[in-house]
């Protein structure tokens, strides 16, 4: 018999360094009516933490349950690969899935507001605004804009995270049917949409609907190798071809797309996926000249 899943909605509320000395003071000055009613109507009570107590450190064990060698957060700074030196502490350190992740692998809905950290913002299932973001940056009721020199991803949050991309896919269904239908790319403008290499030569011609590539060029026994590894966790098999004939094939398909690319004169720049791992300094300042120079890099 198939459990019962209880369909109410959970929310949790998290307070950066509340002192509850603090709080009984201001509660039973009447200051905080809404604390008052929580506390009456609920349970409180003092929690046990983590040393040394620091924020993303002790946020990041909340959210995912486990201690900062094993998550990867170990305070407010992290090692910057690009000049060696620190930068703010982001997400990109972090090793494992936190509860928005596993909830939205079985297809429940969540809402992460100011999560620290929680930059950059991960695709999952809801919606999802970082703590670079939470801040009032306008006057209540006048447009609050994104921060310049980003581009936001067009994506549908159907593909859920999971072992082989534990941050999730930037991805969008109708980047399937680009072969019979490209009108959705007006939905587009101004964004960046991944597509695969298979695709790209289906993209338009049409000014109105005028496209840039950034073309992604990974080491091809690399891709077999993470393909391979996906469809035996899968268990799934693969086409009965050797790595080297699925090379040639590949190496096939890519030649083929950069020919139609050129015929259909869409400005195309070709990225070392290397490169972006090893030297992301001059592999970022080629995207951006590529993008216009507009990106805050």
């Amino acid at each position: 018999m198939k459990p019962s899943v209880h369909s109410g909605k959970v929310l949790l509320i998290g307070w950066d360094a509340a002192d509850w000395k603090i709080i009984h003071r201001l509660v039973d000055g009447g200051k905080m009516p809404n604390m008052a009613g929580f506390i009456e109507e609920g349970v409180m009570g003092n929690l046990a933490t983590l040393s040394p107590k620091l924020s993303p450190m002790l946020w990041t064990s909340i959210a995912t349950g486990k201690r900062p060698f094993k998550h990867g957060i170990l305070g407010f700074t992290e090692p910057d690969p690009h000049s060696g030196g620190i930068r703010p502490v982001s997400n990109i350190s972090r090793k494992t899935r936190t509860i928005w992740n596993i909830l939205s692998q079985t297809g429940r809905k969540c809402v992460v507001v100011g999560w620290w950290p929680s930059h950059p913002v991960e695709p999952i299932n809801g919606v999802m605004v970082s703590n670079h973001y939470q801040r009032a940056v306008s006057p209540y009721g006048k447009p609050w804009p994104m921060k310049a020199g980003g581009i936001q991803p067009l994506t549908d949050g159907r593909r859920n995270a999971d072992e082989d991309n534990l941050r999730g896919y930037y991805e969008h269904e109708k980047v399937k049917n680009l072969a019979r239908d490209s009108s959705w790319l007006t939905e587009a403008k101004g964004k960046a949409v991944k597509v695969i290499v298979q695709l790209l030569s289906h993209l338009p011609s049409r000014q109105d609907l005028r496209c840039r590539v950034v073309f992604m060029v990974r080491d091809l026994d690399e891709v077999i190798r993470s393909q391979k590894a996906m469809l035996i966790r899968l268990g799934r098999r693969g086409a009965r071809l050797t790595d080297e004939q699925l090379k040639t094939a590949y190496k096939n398909q890519i030649n083929q797309v950069k020919r139609i690319l050129a015929l259909k004169r869409i400005p195309t720049l070709f990225v070392e996926y290397e490169k972006c791992l090893n030297d992301k300094d001059t592999a970022i300042h080629d995207i951006n000249s590529f993008l216009g120079g507009g990106l805050d890099t």
